[in-house]
């Protein structure tokens, strides 16, 4: 999904099911509330239950973008697939729609106060104000989809060199229409 802060992979690979899950779980530690001094021992961390897993990139910083991300391992005939699920954290979003929705909410405001309100005879018509909430809205999606995108690219790449990817498909609303019709 291009425009949306979010991801969705089939990862298919010649290894199998036992196979990816042992690497999975090679390159991920638990969970650790704070991290003091450096990014971990391992790449990621998470938890792997059965054949699901739910994890997230270790930094040696802060970051906000940092993909939360899912998925599920399934046996195929010549091996098997990963389908992974990359997702912004809660508080985040939280943040973005509260951000974005405020922006949107003073965007129609300055609407009606530029184009109803004259209609009563009671304001001048000066749609140039529309621009400051145009602009916000627009660099608060454009900070929220490219640092999320920006985020994700590393994981992306981890998982098809740890996977011995043979082929890598991206899954979105599009696709998604292309196979019901």
């Amino acid at each position: 999904m291009k425009f949306l802060p979010y991801e969705h992979l089939k990862i298919i690979t010649t290894l199998t099911s036992e196979d990816v899950l042992r690497r999975f779980n090679n390159a991920i530690e638990p969970y650790r509330l704070f991290r003091l001094f450096g990014a971990g021992t391992k790449p990621y961390q998470g938890s792997v239950e059965g054949s699901h897993f739910e994890v997230s990139r270790i930094t040696g910083y802060t970051n906000g973008f940092l993909p939360v991300i899912t998925g599920d391992v399934q046996s195929e005939i010549n091996g098997c697939s990963i389908h992974i699920t990359m997702r912004p954290s809660i508080p985040v979003t939280l943040f973005m729609i509260i951000w974005l929705g405020g922006v949107a909410l003073a965007f129609l405001s300055i609407l009606y106060y530029a184009f109803i309100s004259p209609l009563t005879g009671s304001h001048t018509t000066d749609p140039s104000p529309l621009l400051i909430p145009v602009g916000m809205f627009g660099l608060g999606y454009a900070l929220f989809l490219g640092g999320f995108k920006f985020a994700s690219i590393p994981s992306k790449k981890f998982f098809q060199k740890l996977f011995e990817a043979r082929d890598v498909e991206e899954i979105g609303i599009a696709n998604s229409f292309e196979k019901a019709g």
